[in-house]
């Protein structure tokens, strides 16, 4: 559209140029012809009477209008009146060649208009049509046209190209994003789903059984088994209703300035139970406190979990290391404990949602996989990373690192 008004602007402006061209070269020959004829009269007149020079130069420096009407009268009686020039050859041709050029320039002037406006008129349907299928494209999820950096593919001058491409881009973007929560939905519906068949599946054969027991012993052993399944399935969904409220940024969390050794602690205090019952001892290296800006509720329930999955898959009679260390930027927790180890290759996929180890061990241990998943999710969101290695002898090494921002020596 620039491209068809920058040519009807150079066509109007050669045509007036042209036609200004015209009507100069015109006036300077009628004005030289007025010069010659004048100049034709003045030397006849002075060839046959020389004395009359002073009268000349006396005409040219008087009024033009003071002898006007005695020339008139006089060159009247020869035929040379106002419309005498009408009648000469030279100047009938001119001015029709004027009047020629004229009329042509204002018929192509009008010409060019009707052409300039039945192209902005055409390229403005083109571009209608082509936005509108490109819009039903971008409706349908269909953005490969994206992917063409023709700007011939799309409508409009270069500024509503690029609002276009943008508009599309933003559009694929949220497309990608709703498709992508879709698929967490089935993902997340499925897992669950999984997680819950098996203890309800167990819960319901042991009551099946608890039903036809025959005597009170029976009766207490079954009745033990199903109050063992209703506290993995309360802790199961205890767990899940943790992960949907942390995805859906329904659990806000509040960073406070905490003792990073009172939340070592309350971890260790909570896990205590388990590992005495094993026989495992958790033992803490001095280190100097912090005050991190944390969730002090959320952050001991990460490193419980942790602590936990230590616990879980470590021998009778082993021990726990924590220690903790103040580095530039953070701080960095380690859990290290003796027990079966992970393979290196399942380092990225333990703190997946629902990941279970392919190990016999694991496997065959009560979880649901969620804990580590829950410790990355809280830790992340204030800033943190979890990670794990192998320990030199035997074992993991969980490593936490927990941002240094606001922290000081208590």
């Amino acid at each position: 559209m620039k491209k068809h008004f920058l040519l009807f602007t150079c066509i109007q402006a050669s045509a007036a140029i042209l036609f200004l061209l015209f009507g100069l070269a015109f006036l300077k020959t009628v004005s030289l012809n007025e010069m010659h004829t004048v100049q034709n009269l003045a030397g006849a007149v002075l060839q046959a009477s020389p004395e009359t020079e002073a009268v000349f130069m006396e005409a040219l420096k008087s009024p033009r209008t003071a002898h006007t009407a005695a020339g008139a009268e006089l060159l009247a009686r020869y035929g040379y009146e106002e419309d005498f020039l009408a009648r000469i050859p030279f100047y009938r041709r001119s001015l029709l060649v004027s009047l020629s050029i004229f009329f042509i320039c204002f018929i192509f002037s009008i010409c060019s208009g009707l052409h300039y406006f039945y192209s902005v008129q055409k390229a403005r349907k083109a571009q209608e049509e082509l936005l509108a299928v490109l819009l039903e494209r971008c409706l349908s999820d269909d953005y490969g046209f994206l992917e063409n950096s023709q700007e011939s593919a799309f409508p409009g001058p270069g500024d509503l190209s690029d609002t276009f491409r943008k508009l599309a881009q933003k559009m694929r973007l949220k497309s990608e994003i709703l498709e992508e929560e879709k698929d967490h939905t089935k993902a997340l519906v499925t897992d669950i789903s999984h997680q819950l068949k098996t203890p309800l599946a167990a819960l319901k054969t042991c009551f099946s059984i608890y039903l036809e027991a025959d005597n009170a012993q029976e009766k207490k052993e079954f009745e033990k088994r199903c109050r063992f399944q209703l506290e993995k399935l309360e802790n199961l969904i205890a767990s899940l209703i943790h992960i949907s409220q942390l995805e859906s940024a329904m659990i806000l969390l509040r960073p406070e300035p905490s003792s990073l050794q009172n939340i070592l602690v309350e971890a260790v205090n909570a896990a205590y139970e388990k590992a005495a019952a094993k026989q495992i001892a958790i033992e803490a290296e001095d280190f100097p406190d912090l005050v991190l800006s944390l969730d002090k509720k959320w952050t001991r329930e990460a490193l419980f979990n942790i602590l936990d999955n230590a616990v879980k898959y470590s021998p009778p009679g082993t021990s726990i290391q924590i220690r903790a260390q103040e580095l530039y930027s953070f701080v960095r927790v380690e859990i290290e404990d003796q027990g079966i180890g992970i393979p290196k290759a399942e380092y990225n996929h333990i703190f997946k949602r629902f990941y279970r180890g392919q190990n016999e061990t694991v496997q065959n241990s009560e979880g649901s996989g969620v804990g580590l998943y829950l410790s990355r999710k809280i830790l992340e969101q204030q800033g943190g990373t979890v990670s794990v290695r192998a320990a030199k002898k035997q074992g993991s090494v969980f490593v936490v690192q927990l941002p240094l921002e606001a922290a000081k020596n208590s």
